[in-house]
């Protein structure tokens, strides 16, 4: 059985726009990050949103890229900023853009520790965006009374000093 050439032109169509679509809102999220690290005080969290966008669709062929690293590079993007703040952004998923960029980066990253109904509420956004560091972490380190981080998990490293005899 073969459909209606009527119908598979309609297929095709629907694929064609569908394309343009995705091609289209890749091309605004590159486009936000090359613009955002080219500001004079950069927006890091600005980079880590648009990048999340990108990486989360798998957008990166679209603009004509193999993968991450290249759109990356291409975007004259450090390494640090890039997996950092997309890291930051995939923690605040759904929350929206100027929402996440309002926030100072020490006061996403101390947010981003809290667990997600406080992470993602409009009022604890605000204290991050409109607090001091200090007052910020003194808020978080309330909230968080004596629980267990993320961040407490991580390894720690230590120096060693050995002496070892020289070899002739």
């Amino acid at each position: 059985l073969q459909m209606p050439a009527n119908e598979s032109v309609s297929n095709r169509e629907a694929e064609e726009k569908e394309i343009a679509s995705r091609k289209e809102e890749a091309k605004f999220h590159y486009l936000n990050i090359v613009r955002a690290n080219g500001l004079q005080s950069r927006n890091s969290l600005r980079i880590g949103f648009h990048a999340f966008a990108l990486k989360e669709k798998s957008l990166w062929g679209l603009l004509g890229y193999r993968d991450e690293h290249e759109t990356r590079e291409a975007a004259d993007v450090g390494e640090s900023t890039w997996f950092a703040t997309i890291r930051l952004a995939e923690k605040f998923r759904g929350v929206p853009e100027e929402l996440f960029i309002s926030m100072k980066l020490s006061n996403c990253k101390a947010l981003s520790e809290l667990p997600e109904p406080k992470r993602i509420d409009r009022d604890w956004l605000k204290f991050a965006a409109d607090e001091s560091m200090k007052d910020f972490a003194k808020r978080c380190d309330e909230e968080m009374n004596g629980k267990t981080r993320d961040s407490d998990t991580k390894e720690q490293s230590t120096t060693v000093k050995m002496i070892m005899p020289i070899s002739r």
